[in-house]
């Protein structure tokens, strides 16, 4: 079902959920399509991200459909409080700021270097909005009033002061988010809200959490683990579930296992601080993998470097989408306090690619090589196919195959077992490796080096191999992190690209 309402517009490389509304709701909801972009590349991840997001409009849409049922049968809303109108602007505001913050990114990601254009003619816009408020014309806020009491199941003749009282609260919160965001478009830091609707809605929010009984954050983590895995059935493993659970688990122990809704936008910048200056290479050590928050802070924090930045946006991103789905299920509500924590990546700033191997570097590597005959092959076929360290490391005799074109025969690896689509391919031997080919060979399941140790998630021998050569590499005097196993296939890259192949 979710396959027909997933899609893409022209030159556009991200996810869009695009689902028709249904003709008996039409006029309430207020459009005939719902669109909204998932941006995510990845259809898998982008199927993930679509399934709550159309649970809830389905879960909307019947509700209006209630709604809608009571008001044809004569009957009337209960009488709107304060409180509620200070609870859907609380909401409202959260909504604004993600809608706009989202349309921020986005201007970024298209168009880096013209990112800015055009923010001049949206702040004269804003201008007009905010004028319009001021001077009291509320004619702009009738329809969006309109939709969020219906949202609530209240149906208010715009006549009725009620009506009026919660277009003036939605237009001021609304306006504080875009304030807000056209503020962050102009490069100021952390800037905060001014609205007096705001400001009494948060303490509402704040007294009203207070008295809810919420479920611990370790129990919202394994609920939303379970969604997460059930999601992917199916799908390739990868060490994905290993990495969300260790960002959770470092957060937890940080917030406490307190409930997510009390966490604010100052208790995530905490965090934040404090995991930025990690020891960059605490996670290697299993013995640190286990520490609890506070001694890994003691043990391994306040660096003077700490974490990249590219680890940081992970961490981050995570925290980002739990919160989203947690609020889904209203565990949680208003301005998600993980946002606004994406570091721009600049190539040679704050994100350091790797790099190919010079010759004098490969001498060093091969003279002598390394003890073990299986890292040694494996660093030679690397340089001469530029396939990725675990990709040569699972090998089997199966995947060693011949095929004739023309009257040539062409003797290839075929790779079928990539973490992404574009990664299955064949991968001709070059002449160099006929010492391989002419190995005696095993069983079509038998790995060419049987040696390695299989390890991790979906028990692969790339770890085992990337521990043995990143320990040699170290023995050799390379401590550089932009100097690995996976610089040899930066070597067959340069030399594609200086022989002029595209």
């Amino acid at each position: 079902m979710l396959d027909r309402f997933l899609t893409r517009r022209p030159g556009s490389a991200y996810w869009q959920l695009r689902v028709p509304v249904p003709s008996d709701v039409q006029k309430a909801f207020g459009r005939k399509e719902f669109t909204k972009s998932l941006r995510e590349r990845d259809r898998a991840k982008a199927a993930e991200r679509a399934l709550p997001i159309l649970a809830e409009l389905y879960a909307e849409w019947e509700m209006l459909r209630r709604t809608m049922a009571a008001s044809t049968a004569g009957t009337r809303s209960r009488a709107i409080t304060e409180a509620d109108l200070l609870e859907m602007s609380f909401k409202l505001y959260g909504q604004t700021r993600d809608i706009a913050g989202k349309r921020r990114e986005e201007r970024y990601i298209d168009d880096p270097a013209g990112s800015w254009g055009g923010i001049e003619d949206r702040e004269i816009a804003l201008t007009k909005i905010n004028r319009e408020f001021a001077n009291g014309d509320m004619t702009r806020w009738a329809g969006v009033t309109d939709r969020v009491l219906q949202k609530r199941g209240q149906i208010i003749d715009p006549d009725d002061e009620t009506f009026m009282q919660a277009a003036r609260m939605f237009a001021e919160v609304t306006l504080a988010a875009l304030n807000v965001e056209h503020r962050l478009d102009l490069g100021e830091l952390s800037p905060k809200p001014l609205s007096d609707v705001l400001d009494r809605a948060q303490v509402h929010m704040d007294t009203k959490a207070g008295e809810r009984v919420d479920i611990a954050y370790s129990t919202l983590v394994d609920a939303y683990m379970r969604m997460w895995m059930a999601a992917r059935s199916g799908e390739k493993e990868t060490n994905t579930e290993q990495q969300k659970r260790a960002v959770f688990k470092l957060f937890g122990e940080f917030w406490e296992d307190k409930p997510i809704r009390g966490v604010k936008p100052k208790d995530a910048a905490e965090f934040f601080d404090q995991l930025k200056l990690l020891d960059a290479n605490w996670a290697r050590s299993p013995r640190l993998r286990e520490l609890h928050w506070r001694d890994l802070l003691s043990a391994c924090g306040n660096q003077e470097n700490g974490l990249a930045a590219t680890t940081m946006n992970r961490h981050m991103r995570t925290l980002k989408s739990l919160w989203e789905w947690a609020e889904q299920r209203d565990h949680c509500v208003g301005r998600n306090p993980f946002r606004d924590f994406n570091t721009r990546i600049k190539l040679g700033e704050n994100s350091h690619p790797y790099r190919a191997w010079e010759n004098d570097e490969l001498k060093v590597l091969f003279s002598p090589p390394p003890k073990r005959s299986d890292i040694t092959e494996m660093m030679i076929v690397a340089m001469f196919t530029g396939m990725r360290l675990d990709e040569i490391a699972s090998l089997t005799w199966g995947r060693l195959r011949e095929k004739i074109e023309g009257d040539v025969a062409i003797t290839y690896f075929h790779i079928d077992d990539a973490k992404t689509q574009a990664g299955i391919r064949d991968v001709p031997v070059h002449p160099a490796l006929g010492w391989l080919v002419r190995r005696s060979r095993g069983d079509c399941n038998a790995r060419l080096w049987p040696n390695l140790n299989l390890e991790g998630v979906g028990k692969k021998a790339g770890a085992d191999a990337g521990r043995e050569f990143s320990s040699f590499k170290l023995k050799r005097g390379f401590s550089s992190r932009q100097k690995t196993f996976h610089s040899f296939r930066k070597n067959v890259t340069r030399i594609i690209e200086r022989a002029g192949v595209l």
